[in-house]
């Protein structure tokens, strides 16, 4: 194993490196929808308004399809919201005459002619019903009056379920909510809230900058609030210089995400057959210190990155991770902060349940033998909950965060 073993020791040492490097680390691939957030930010210097991010532009550019739209990653909702948000970019260069430069000689309005075409084409063939990516039935709706305020109007069979479910979401949410103290996991998609919050509010919620580490959210704060802000547009340059797209010109759906990369790159690793002797007990001891820091920062919970809203998921694995190194770390926290009255959730504000979570949750609950009669109750009420979904879900595993069926039917067979 000894080219492997070095080849996952360079890759460990990669995720310690980006914890503790100038960005703070991550290597997310670049997203066209959350690019196109930041290629409509504007601003103004000595009276003079301008783009701040140009070579976004250029990289939405760059990367429209020959058939007029933007990429699909994982879905359909990925295309269409991909390709929404990149015209509405190309809506505001086209109408908004700052220094488009060289881009001046490009026919824009033949790339937004065959952006909607194609995008009409994708919303006509889409399925509503079956859509799990999370947050999509407020942000597409959201995506879709802004573009009616370019005259740009997109009808489909499944549009009446789609803007149901978004008074639904959003007749349970309270714009209050978001001025408290405590964040919630919406700070990661506020531009789905344009018009309905007061961005001048949310300030004390910014980490390094960033609204939980979103660009996208980032940069609508940033452009809707009265008061700009520095940090908010400091964090978005390095982005820019720091994230998967190294001043392409893109950006990733998040940055920076330090724990999450050390988290599971290192649990793949242990689970897939390498030992410590492989990984290096002193590299090792330097990851397990830092996901110990996180976890103090978060009281006992763990987040993507350090100081942002911390979610089941990291922190269940963050807990297997440090055991596993020969750390004890209580689970009570993940408990009190996550525990439902049937299932746990991924984050404490949280509807709708996630397979995988709880599968990861029941994994973390199982990986101390000494705590198993402690955790009876837990242990069978997570049990109770995955058995009970996957009796009714016709052998179809369907979850929000994990894309690939076949993965979360593989979490429901926990491992070491």
């Amino acid at each position: 194993m000894g080219e492997y073993a070095a080849k996952a020791t360079e890759l460990l040492r990669g995720t310690i490196h980006d914890y503790n490097g100038a960005g703070s680390g991550g290597s997310f691939s670049c997203s066209v929808y959350d690019t196109a957030w930041l290629a409509m930010v504007t601003k103004t210097v000595d009276g003079k308004e301008h783009w701040l991010f140009p070579t976004t532009f250029g990289y939405l550019l760059r990367n429209q399809e020959s058939d007029g739209s933007w990429p699909s990653y994982a879905s359909d909702v990925d295309g269409i919201m991909n390709t929404l948000a990149a015209l509405l970019a190309l809506h505001h260069h086209r109408d908004t005459h700052l220094q488009l430069g060289e881009l001046m000689h490009l026919d824009i309005d033949s790339r937004i002619r065959r952006g909607e075409r194609a995008l009409q084409d994708r919303l006509l063939r889409w399925d509503v019903g079956t859509a799990l990516n999370v947050g999509f039935e407020v942000l597409v709706p959201g995506l879709l009056r802004l573009a009616e305020a370019f005259g740009s109007r997109f009808d489909f069979p499944g549009k009446r379920l789609l803007f149901k479910a978004y008074e639904h979401k959003m007749s349970c949410f309270d714009p209050t909510t978001l001025y408290q103290d405590r964040p919630t996991s919406a700070l990661h998609s506020l531009e789905a809230f344009i018009g309905r919050v007061d961005f001048d509010r949310l300030k004390h919620h910014t980490v390094g900058g960033s609204m939980m580490g979103s660009p996208s959210s980032t940069a609508a704060y940033l452009q809707h609030s009265a008061v700009w802000d520095a940090e908010s547009e400091d964090y978005l340059h390095r982005v820019l210089l720091y994230a998967e797209g190294k001043g392409s010109g893109g950006v990733p759906s998040a940055y920076p995400t330090a724990n999450f990369e050390m988290i599971w790159v290192t649990m793949a690793l242990l689970q897939g057959g390498f030992t410590a002797d492989d990984l290096g007990h002193t590299q090792l001891e330097i990851l397990a210190a830092c996901l110990e820091s996180s976890m103090r920062l978060g009281n006992g919970l763990v987040a993507f990155a350090p100081g942002l809203v911390p979610d089941a998921d990291d922190t269940s694995q963050a807990i297997k991770v440090l055991r596993l190194l020969g750390k004890p770390t209580p689970i009570q926290p993940m408990i009190a902060e996550f525990e439902a009255p049937d299932h746990f959730k991924t984050y404490a504000f949280e509807r709708d349940p996630s397979f995988s979570a709880n599968c990861n949750v029941l994994i973390s609950l199982l990986s101390d033998e000494n705590q198993l009669g402690e955790h009876r109750m837990h242990i069978q009420k997570t049990i109770a909950f995955l058995r009970d979904t996957w009796w009714n879900s016709d052998q179809k595993i369907l979850d929000k965060w994990v894309r690939n069926t076949m993965s979360s039917c593989t979490l429901f067979r926990p491992r070491g």
